[in-house]
């Protein structure tokens, strides 16, 4: 496998690349649409993952309700739900924080950018001692336009100071992998969320199955 050189940063994404999330996000949207009686077809749950919790309610509220309930009311109850669940059952992805550990030793600027909230980035910090190996984060609540567009990997970029082309993102989802790619930099895809076929469409420029496949790729 061809190695990646010259890499001045690298950014991580939480959910689903950090933490295994995704299944417990995903349990909570279903619980707070369960509770307010919304039915969302399952051809649309695939698309929200990556987006900021604001976006997937918004969308929610605009094309399957009569537009009345709070967009904000349903964020603060799937937060809540997902905090709820994620004290006893979340997990790391396996290798990841071997992984960003590693890239702590060899690479001088390394960052977070994640969709999810301060509160909730701070609780999984908190949850599994991550705070030390970050010198950025980016929080969903940072943003006014969260992934896709650029703007979150953008405002990373600018507080670490670094160029887009020497700067590597790790992501899981198509979303994420917009974002990161309209704001210039080099995309490591990791099949936890989407198989490799979905996240070379999105433009990925490699695609890992695992965090120790991506050892070879880090020189």
């Amino acid at each position: 496998m061809k190695k990646i050189r010259n890499i001045e940063a690298i950014i991580f994404d939480m959910d689903g690349v950090i933490t295994d999330s995704e299944p417990l996000g995903l349990e909570a949207d279903r619980w707070v649409c369960a509770m307010h009686g919304i039915s969302v077809p399952e051809t649309e749950w695939a698309g929200f993952k990556g987006k900021p919790n604001r976006d997937t309610f918004a969308h929610i509220v605009h094309t399957f309700t009569d537009g009345s309930l709070s967009v904000s009311d349903l964020v603060d109850q799937k937060r809540k739900r997902y905090m709820e669940i994620s004290r006893e059952r979340l997990l790391l992805v396996p290798g990841s924080e071997a992984f960003v550990a590693h890239t702590r030793k060899k690479i001088s600027r390394i960052a977070l950018t994640t969709s999810s909230s301060r509160m909730i980035q701070q609780f999984v910090f908190d949850k599994f001692n991550l705070y030390h190996y970050f010198d950025e984060i980016t929080t969903g609540d940072e943003v006014v336009n969260g992934k896709p567009h650029p703007e979150p990997y953008l405002l990373t970029l600018s507080k670490l100071g670094v160029n887009p082309e020497t700067t590597f993102v790790v992501e899981d989802s198509g979303n994420g992998i917009l974002s990161a790619k309209a704001a210039g930099c080099q995309v490591i895809g990791i099949t936890t969320s989407f198989p490799k076929k979905a996240l070379l469409e999105k433009g990925a420029d490699f695609v890992v199955s695992s965090f120790k496949e991506m050892y070879s790729l880090i020189r």
